[in-house]
């Protein structure tokens, strides 16, 4: 098997925070890689998706992997989500496919330890639309996303568990789509702006031991048919509870991806 190769984008005056790269030993062992895949809106599994693989990390467009026994390497989840197929050793882009759904991508690794590796779609949004999710590790078993932001008639508003809706007018700006309590996610926040004021989304440690920056964090950020940011969680900012991801202004994403011991709902104003 050839060694990977782990792809990244890095922007200009940004500091770029990759997942975790594993190192796979060299073998001629082939290995079941397996996971769940479920609905970003509800939390429920899905079934009937289209699984092929790519050799290496953020291969998105390369030619298809083969499976141990010499096939294209393409598999289907079952009626309870679960996906598997057997790969040589290796790590591997998995790209996951249904109608109505924005194609989604995770890196995978095919190894003696390889574990559960989930996946997670989001329904098509329409192009004024965003959608926030979140997933993570075993701990923290808490982590809750937040949204604040301004309304037309100039009132502030607060999204989060507490308060998992907000209309303006008779549009709804914001809504916590699934609020996950016990472990991985999904956490999923999906936001119609309607004003040119900010919107802040930020993550609190809630509850369960661990910290934001050992968690595992991986947060993307869906307008339209189009995933067009991906956040990993801070490894070098210390053990602060708020994680003070990004705003929406104008439709543009404002970066500060900063963990610290308050919320920060200033930066973008």
């Amino acid at each position: 098997m050839p060694f990977a190769i782990a792809d990244v984008t890095v922007v200009n005056d940004r500091t770029t925070y990759i997942e975790d790269v594993y190192l796979i030993p060299e073998t001629e062992d082939s290995f079941d890689v397996t996971g769940t895949v479920s609905n970003a809106l509800t939390g429920d599994a899905l079934d009937g998706i289209t699984v092929r693989f790519r050799t290496g990390w953020n291969n998105t467009l390369g030619q298809l992997a083969v499976d141990a026994s010499g096939n294209q390497a393409i598999t289907t989840t079952d009626a309870y989500g679960m996906y598997t197929i057997n790969m040589g050793a290796c790590c591997y882009t998995a790209e996951f496919s249904k109608d109505g759904f924005v194609t989604g991508y995770v890196n995978v690794i095919s190894s003696l330890l390889s574990g559960m590796q989930d996946a997670v779609l989001t329904p098509v949004l329409s192009n004024d639309e965003f959608r926030i999710v979140l997933t993570w590790g075993e701990n923290p078993n808490n982590l809750d996303s937040h949204v604040e932001g301004t309304l037309s008639n100039g009132e502030s508003f607060h999204v989060y568990y507490r308060h998992q809706s907000q209309f303006d007018g008779d549009i709804e700006v914001c809504n916590l789509d699934v609020d996950d309590t016990t472990s991985y996610g999904p956490e999923t926040i999906t936001l119609r702006p309607t004003t040119v004021y900010p919107y802040y989304y930020y993550i609190h440690h809630y509850a369960g031991t661990g910290r934001i920056a050992t968690s595992g964090a991986i947060i993307q950020v869906y307008r339209g048919n189009n995933l067009v940011a991906t956040f990993n969680a801070p490894i070098d900012q210390g053990s602060g509870i708020y994680w003070s991801v990004f705003a929406i202004v104008n439709g543009e994403i404002v970066v500060n991806n900063t963990i610290t011991g308050t919320t920060n709902t200033t930066y973008a104003d």
